[in-house]
């Protein structure tokens, strides 16, 4: 094992501070989670060795309408990948501006989540917000088997060749959740396309670290379970669920104070299960042991990130739901040391307060200050 993965994993277990009631309900988490996914490999044994289906679904427009009375009201823009369902996407301030901003969504949202920081990023900059595929007003592969990091990827980059971005401009990616960890892939692949990284309330690029081996010490791995507890008992339920889990449930819990109309704004692409291939697929995507498919992958985006030293920007929120349990976002705890020691180019941290996990809405004002920060410096 060498130093560097000590360094990266156990910075998240040295910093943390468990409580004997963090480490009880933690306990009962994995509990929860070893049960839940034992089911799991029964109940879709059948399902998971049939072919792949390649049905493709669009979510009608109707089902917006929540959407566009909070503010969605951007003109829509469409293109087709080749080899993958119809993508969609927003395109806002001037082609013109010296400078862009890709805005990539987490899991369980779409470029609706960035609604309030658009006209204000707007304003100076050029801003392109896609939905990926599976999410928002994109098209929807309905087998949640179809979606990778790798597909999400190739998407996003044919978008940007479409779009001619990179071609004397200053390219930033802001990606939150799974939308960085998407982003960091197209930033590998197009290293000398990005000028600056901004990193908001995402996972620590999981590449099969719960194997004992990675960890120095046998403490530091079973501490490293209870901290990832809340978010494996996700894992295992969606797991379980698969296109049934209850969307407006998980939303609701990502901040308590959302109204019925935020909730159903958020959840407007995913009205039935049928569409809900995309949000299924990214929980499973997450490589808890080496064995997953997509752990190279974030190996290699540990790889490359280490060697990152243009400027970057790491912004997450400041307490979880349950802050007994964990400190930092309510998904996926407090990963800011772990991209504080990985990457080289970290020159801005920000905490966020009176945030949940989707930061950009909870509090647009901090993050617009903090990215106009960031750049100017």
């Amino acid at each position: 094992m060498s130093v560097a993965t000590i360094q990266w994993t156990e910075a998240l277990v040295d910093q943390e501070e468990l409580t004997p009631a963090a480490l009880l309900f933690s306990l009962l988490l994995l509990a929860f989670s070893l049960v839940a996914n034992s089911l799991a490999a029964a109940v879709h044994l059948v399902a998971d060795s049939a072919p792949l289906d390649t049905t493709v679904v669009r979510t009608p427009l109707k089902e917006f309408a929540a959407a566009r009375r909070l503010g969605y009201t951007f003109p829509s823009h469409f293109f087709q990948p080749s080899g993958q369902p119809r993508l969609h996407y927003l395109s806002e301030g001037s082609p013109s501006s010296p400078t862009l901003l890709l805005l990539l969504h987490g899991e369980p949202f779409w470029s609706q989540a960035w609604t309030k920081v658009i006209p204000p990023l707007a304003s100076e900059y050029w801003v392109v917000v896609p939905d990926m595929i599976g999410f928002g007003l994109s098209d929807k592969w309905v087998d949640h088997r179809q979606y990778s990091l790798a597909r999400h990827a190739d998407s996003i980059l044919q978008l940007l060749d479409s779009l001619g971005i990179g071609q004397g401009q200053q390219v930033v990616l802001v990606g939150h959740n799974w939308g960085w960890m998407v982003g960091a892939e197209v930033a590998r692949r197009r290293p000398h396309l990005f000028h600056r990284l901004v990193i908001l309330n995402t996972n620590n690029l999981p590449d099969g670290e719960a194997q004992l081996a990675r960890f120095s010490s046998t403490g530091k791995w079973a501490k490293f379970q209870v901290m990832n507890a809340w978010f494996l008992a996700f894992r295992a339920s969606m797991n379980l669920l698969r296109s049934w889990f209850p969307l407006q449930l998980l939303l609701h819990s990502l901040n308590s104070s959302y109204s019925r109309e935020e909730v159903a704004a958020f959840a407007s692409p995913w009205p039935s299960p049928r569409y809900c291939g995309g949000t299924t697929a990214f929980p499973l995507m997450v490589p808890v042991l080496p064995s997953h498919p997509e752990a190279p992958g974030m190996a290699r985006l540990r790889g490359f990130l280490s060697t990152w030293r243009a400027p970057a920007l790491v912004l997450y929120s400041q307490a979880a739901l349950l802050p007994w349990l964990q400190a930092g976002d309510f998904v996926v705890g407090n990963r800011r040391p772990f991209y504080r020691l990985l990457v080289p180019g970290v020159v801005r941290e920000a905490v966020v307060g009176g945030s949940g996990h989707l930061v950009m809405w909870d509090r647009p004002e901090v993050v617009v200050r903090e990215i106009r920060a960031f750049l100017s410096s």
